[in-house]
């Protein structure tokens, strides 16, 4: 069997100028408590978009959000910095401990503890948050497991793929 590598650093990076407008359009939603439990979002580059979903949901967690953007000091922003927020899930391709090569897919062993997490009670007052980046690289045993959670979705959470090819997803998730 083989053993991977869980542990992720933060990437904490600045949305680029054409997702600015998205991140603020989300953070208002969120201020108005009509943020959806699910989000969809195709990347427009094929760039490593990593840092921009950690950048939206530390803008999203933010406690003092400045026009949008995260402060970067309030202790929501705080912990996302330090790869410590409590009520934080994000899923990614992972480093298999015998090649050292990223995996080719995301394991439903990797969406089974982000469902577990999402279920889980609130630790701090912001909610729940899961980030699947890139989310065209679940296996079809992962996207079918996701499937009754973007169903019925645990109180308080909000869901967010990333992907670079919609297309390459399952017809039951978009």
């Amino acid at each position: 069997m083989n053993q991977e590598q869980d542990i992720i650093e933060p990437v904490i990076g600045e949305a680029l100028p054409w997702q600015r407008p998205l991140v603020q359009k989300l953070g208002s939603l969120r201020q108005q408590h009509r943020l959806p439990h699910a989000l969809l979002i195709e990347l427009q580059t094929q760039v490593d978009s990593r840092a921009f979903g950690w950048y939206l949901v530390m803008a999203l967690l933010c406690e003092s959000p400045e026009d949008g953007n995260p402060c970067q000091v309030c202790p929501a922003c705080a912990l996302m910095r330090a790869n410590n927020y409590p009520d934080f899930t994000f899923t990614t391709l992972l480093e298999n401990d015998k090649t050292h090569k990223l995996n080719k897919d995301i394991k439903i062993d990797q969406i089974r503890r982000l469902i577990h997490q999402l279920s889980l009670t609130d630790s701090r007052q912001g909610g729940k948050f899961a980030l699947i980046y890139p989310a065209e690289k679940m296996n079809p045993s992962a996207a079918n497991s996701l499937l009754k959670t973007l169903e019925e979705p645990s109180s308080n959470s909000t869901l967010i793929l990333l992907t670079h090819n919609p297309g390459r997803l399952p017809v039951t998730i978009p």
